[in-house]
Parts: structure tokens; C-alpha cells; sequence
């Protein structure tokens, strides 16, 4: 994501989420961290626009930071 454009990462937002969101609930320690690092660097890129999924990521980090 990084060097990305708005306009080309926006558009791929709804698709994208729901991968990363999977990795951060199911994925090893390494997936989790990438997926919360994509997560932040697609809300860098997009801005505003990321608050449309604010709410699922903010839950998914919040279960993430809760386990064990």
C-alpha cells in the first residue's frame, strides 16, 4: 500500500477488508501483524474513506489485543 494512490486502493477496499480481516481472527502471529500493518497503511492511503470500515477494524484489533 505503500506509495499507493487513493484512487487506485479505495476501489479494492470492500474486497480487500474482508481478507485482512480473516487473517487478523485466524492467521499465525506474522499474518496477524501483516494484516493489522496493511489494515493501517490502506487507512493512511485512503483517509477518510477508510471510515466506512473503521468499525470492523477497531473490533478486530480490540480481539486481537485481547487474546491470551
Amino acid at each position: 500500500m505503500d506509495g499507493a494512490s487513493e484512487e487506485l486502493v479505495e476501489p479494492h477496499m470492500t474486497a480487500i477488508s474482508p481478507i485482512l480481516a480473516n487473517l487478523m481472527k485466524t492467521g499465525i502471529s506474522i499474518q496477524k501483524e501483516n494484516s493489522v500493518t496493511a489494515f493501517a497503511s490502506t487507512a493512511v492511503v485512503i483517509k477518510e474513506k477508510f471510515n466506512d470500515h473503521f468499525g470492523e477494524s477497531i473490533d478486530l484489533l480490540l480481539s486481537c489485543l485481547n487474546e491470551n
